[in-house]
């Protein structure tokens, strides 16, 4: 029923695909409303955090801190969606989306920037377009080619 049939056993086969529950590229990760971490959390794929972490979210693809989700410290990571409380850095390498229901305190540094009416923003923000590493530094090879791109331009 539902997608499975019944094999020669009779016992179930689930035809759903395999990688349909997990997105390309990395894994699906959960941080439940009532799970508390202190530390550095890193991760490939997606993460939705729920709980509440005390220390480093590093996330090589899309974070999304829920409505009753906490984090004190850093946040570093591709996207983020944010909907719960942050405070601290917070480094984007594409786009940041805040929600409504989102309260931030500290420092925001990415490249988009969505805000939703209603959220409780006092951070200093800064829009960058240079491209950053995974530690919020701008990489160097992207500032020595814009320097040599100047130098060009100049003469």
């Amino acid at each position: 029923m539902f997608g499975s049939k019944k094999n020669k056993n009779n016992s179930s086969v689930d035809h759903a695909p395999v990688e349909a529950a997990v997105p390309m590229g990395g894994s699906r990760n959960q941080v439940g409303k009532d799970t508390k971490i202190t530390g550095e959390v890193e991760c490939v794929g997606n993460i939705r955090m729920d709980g509440t972490l005390d220390g480093t979210l590093i996330c090589k693809s899309k974070a999304v801190i829920g409505n009753t989700g906490l984090l004190t410290g850093q946040l570093k990571c591709e996207h983020a969606d944010i909907g719960g409380r942050v405070q601290g850095d917070i480094v984007i390498n594409d786009t940041l989306f805040i929600r409504s229901t989102a309260v931030i305190e500290g420092s925001i540094v990415t490249k988009k920037l969505i805000i939703e009416s209603g959220a409780v923003v006092n951070a200093k923000i800064s829009m960058e377009s240079e491209k950053r590493n995974q530690f919020g530094n701008i990489d160097k090879k992207t500032v020595a080619s814009g320097k040599q791109a100047q130098k060009a331009n100049s003469k």
